[in-house]
């Protein structure tokens, strides 16, 4: 009897304790399994990118490597438990760290929109850093309850005052510089003080806007807004090609605008969401890794140059009027609308310019409609004015048309064809020191260069009655 009672002993023992051991590679083995489901199902789950991309794939194998893992020794399996769990553990630290230090640097203020494509989110905070070459100083841009850059904007214009509203893309958001040297804040101080009394000017500037945006926006917010005066800009860089980029309106038989079904593609909708969601690792790894491929990266079809802005001028236009494609899929590289100043008589250019010229009636027509008087400021090129872009005009040689104040006088012939007053400032600029006007990386101007133009806008407004 005790013999038998002293074997049983044993077995008992070791039935227990290999009940840890299945345990731990069960542990594994399901985290394995976990992460194959993650990796199958990422773009459902974070809103990613349609397609098998690089990080699910080192996911899916980092899942299969996990399960194979369970069919190693105990040993094994609990030494990759171990670091399993000591890297969750770092990575959430680390996670937690970004987001307290500089989750605003990778924040986003743009959502998506069903009339505008997108728009600028009420109430969203990030922080702008401009390039080293810049400066690199940190920018805190806010947006207001109303949707507006303008943190100051009141609903009521001050008594006894005036209020002026401006549109624009990222010229007028202005989230390079603080609010203070915004073009539009300059003009505000300059117009109190020409005008001997208060004036409230509202930014209404989204960064990477066209003129349809804008038209579509001050078709609906004019009567809300109710100033007494509206002024466009017009960026001659590249607000001729968002109009085919944005695919929003297409020009009519008549000349006339007509309102466009346009859809944006999954991929594009798929980055907007990320911008607001997902884990800032993620985010910082990927801001890395794409800064060391560009610096890499030697292929000559992508330097900036005429060759290539043309060619994707040219495939802008076949796309979408040629073969009526209405899926928007680039709303952040706009490059430089060359053929302008290159091409003048190409299919494309006419018809970009007929757009912009139905563009400009409707919006004359709108502020009309609601009394209000229409200023259009054009804002010139860098690669037009500074001289520090002499060696990008260079490869303009092959084309006899060019020269360099081509595209803001298309802009000047449309504004006169529909009889609205403008501010043209390419002349300004030019004999101003123009390099000291913009960003020595950043194409855009700099406060400099919307200090001079606030107060050049702020004249003309004063000298011709429009604002009284």
């Amino acid at each position: 009897m005790s013999r038998v009672q002293s074997r049983a002993i044993p077995l008992t023992t070791t039935s227990r304790g290999s009940r840890p051991r299945l345990g731990v590679r069960a542990v594994n083995v399901t985290l394995g399994l976990c992460v194959i489901l993650f990796a199958l199902l990422a773009d459902w789950l974070t809103s990613g990118e349609p397609g098998f991309g690089r990080m699910q794939q080192v996911m899916l194998g980092g899942g299969v490597a996990l399960v194979l893992v369970g069919f190693l020794s105990v040993a094994w399996n609990l030494r990759i438990l171990v670091l399993l769990v000591m890297s969750g553990v770092s990575l959430t630290a680390g996670e937690l760290t970004l987001r307290a230090f500089v989750g605003p640097y990778f924040a986003t203020v743009y959502q998506l929109d069903s009339r505008y494509i997108y728009k600028l989110i009420p109430n969203a905070t990030k922080i702008y850093r401009r390039l080293p070459a810049d400066g690199g100083e940190s920018i805190v841009v806010h947006v207001n309850d109303r949707g507006f850059r303008d943190a100051a904007s009141e609903a009521v214009s001050p008594e006894g005052g005036k209020r002026v509203v401006v549109y624009g893309d990222s010229y007028i958001e202005g989230e390079f510089s603080s609010f203070e040297q915004t073009f539009v804040e300059r003009l505000r101080v300059h117009l109190t003080h020409d005008l001997r009394t208060p004036v409230t000017v509202v930014n209404a500037g989204v960064s990477g806007y066209g003129p349809d945006q804008e038209y579509a926006r001050i078709a609906d917010e004019l009567p809300v807004l109710a100033p007494d005066l509206l002024i466009v800009a017009i960026c001659t860089s590249n607000d001729l090609g968002d109009l085919l980029r944005n695919k929003m309106f297409r020009l009519a038989p008549d000349g006339t605008l007509a309102r466009n079904a346009f859809r944006v593609h999954p991929n594009l909708k798929a980055r907007f969401e990320r911008a607001g969601s997902g884990l800032l690792l993620s985010k910082v790894v990927e801001k890395r890794w794409n800064s060391l491929m560009l610096a890499i990266d030697d292929n000559p079809d992508d330097r900036e140059g005429p060759g290539p802005w043309l060619r994707h001028q040219q495939a802008d236009y076949e796309a979408y009027v040629q073969r009526g494609d209405n899926v928007v899929t680039n709303l952040s590289n706009d490059y430089l609308d060359i053929d302008v100043s290159t091409m003048p008589e190409s299919e494309a250019v006419r018809y970009k310019l007929g757009l912009m010229r139905a563009l400009f009636a409707a919006i004359k027509q709108t502020a009309a409609a609601r009394g209000v008087p229409l200023l259009f400021v054009i804002i010139p090129s860098a690669t037009d004015v500074c001289r520090s872009c002499e060696g990008v005009r260079k490869e303009t040689v092959a084309f006899p048309d060019y020269r360099r104040s081509a595209t803001t006088e298309r802009a000047v012939e449309l504004a006169r064809s529909v009889s609205v007053p403008f501010v043209n400032l390419y002349e300004p600029f030019r004999t101003s020191d123009p390099d000291a006007l913009y960003f020595k990386q950043d194409t855009h101007w700099n406060d400099r260069g919307q200090e001079i133009a606030a107060r050049g806008v702020s004249r003309y407004i004063s000298s011709a009655g429009i604002l009284r």
